[in-house]
């Protein structure tokens, strides 16, 4: 990662193992905000969707299987972050209800081909200690009334924030960073995936 420097980072849509369908767009739509303050720049997300439409990738498997050197022609990114959001899970027990969201990240370069980076983090809210809210969180998974649909949303956006900013202070500080290389020797807070997320990507198809 140090060696190579990357700057610019494309984030592709994730592999979503999850309850929820819908938690590949509150990840798309919150994880571009804490790798910009982490110093990269980040291709815009309908950039990356207008690339997708243009050379017909349908879908994450698709693009998962590309080789890097077609990706960076694509996106022209000096890397490409991928995931798998593996939980968006609501459990309960006896009238305690917690929100588990997880998520397993790899950043590749697309010049070499090297994995630069590869995480894993989670988050587990009290959705009792948040009674506002708690409601709304089950209501995506459970099916909800058109009225809470928006405030659901709100607050699903603002948990999947709150993953990919514990996610990337994990995550070396990019050139525009004004801490830019001065970070080696941080302790990692998170765990490191045992698995490739392309490997698993490849052996589900």
């Amino acid at each position: 990662m140090y060696a190579e420097q990357p700057g610019s980072v494309v984030v592709l849509p994730p592999v979503n193992t999850s309850t929820l369908p819908e938690a590949s767009d509150y990840y798309l739509a919150t994880i571009a905000e804490p790798l910009t303050a982490t110093g990269y720049t980040v291709l815009p997300a309908a950039t990356v969707r207008n690339i997708m439409e243009q050379e017909k990738l349908s879908d994450t498997e698709s693009l998962y299987s590309l080789p890097q050197e077609t990706l960076a022609k694509y996106f022209n990114a000096d890397a490409v972050l991928y995931a798998r959001l593996k939980q968006w899970d609501v459990t309960r027990t006896s009238l305690l209800y917690r929100l588990i969201i997880s998520i397993e990240t790899e950043l590749v370069s697309t010049k070499t081909s090297e994995q630069l980076w590869r995480y894993n983090t989670s988050i587990n809210i009290d959705l009792n200690t948040v009674k506002s809210t708690g409601g709304s969180v089950l209501s995506l998974l459970e099916g909800a009334k058109e009225e809470d649909v928006d405030k659901a949303t709100a607050e699903a956006i603002a948990y999947a924030l709150k993953l990919n900013t514990k996610l990337v202070r994990d995550l070396p500080f990019g050139p525009e960073h004004e801490s830019y290389l001065q970070d080696q020797n941080t302790e990692l807070i998170g765990t490191i995936p045992e698995k490739s997320i392309l490997k698993q990507s490849t052996q589900t198809k």
